[in-house]
């Protein structure tokens, strides 16, 4: 069952079990979910999402996940989640780490970088540091 709203998508591009909604729109992929002005813009691969604006500009890779909230095109090359914005910071505790027994992204409190540059790796409850010996 397709659900596609937009102002130029032919019946034949009405792909089953896609979703469109936005305008400037032209091909979802089978399975496919495609929200926001010009988001999957010269066509999307199967199990694509596309959210934001202009998100999957150019073709968008099959299982890809692109959110934009940028304002300007961006796309995927490959099967993979492209997220921009994301807010820098010099608050360097956390990093990201992906698991992939479970899929899930999670932060990692294991290693920490502070203020100059040191960096503390904490295994099995004792904390090793490790202080830059090059200066930029």
């Amino acid at each position: 069952m397709a659900d596609i709203i937009t102002n130029d998508l032919t019946p034949a591009q009405k792909l089953v079990q896609s979703l469109a909604l936005g305008n400037y729109l032209k091909t979802p992929g089978a399975n496919a979910v495609t929200i926001g002005y010009s988001a999957g813009y010269t066509g999307q691969g199967a199990n694509a999402v596309s959210i934001g604006a202009f998100a999957g500009f150019t073709p968008q890779s099959a299982n890809s996940i692109v959110i934009n909230a940028s304002g300007n095109p961006i796309s995927s090359d490959a099967s993979g989640c492209y997220i921009n914005p994301v807010r820098p910071t010099t608050n360097i505790n956390n990093f990201m780490v992906y698991n992939t027994g479970t899929n899930e992204i999670n932060y990692n409190t294991t290693f920490t970088i502070n203020s100059t540059g040191e960096l503390s790796v904490t295994v099995s409850g004792k904390t090793y540091v490790f202080t830059p010996t090059t200066t930029f």
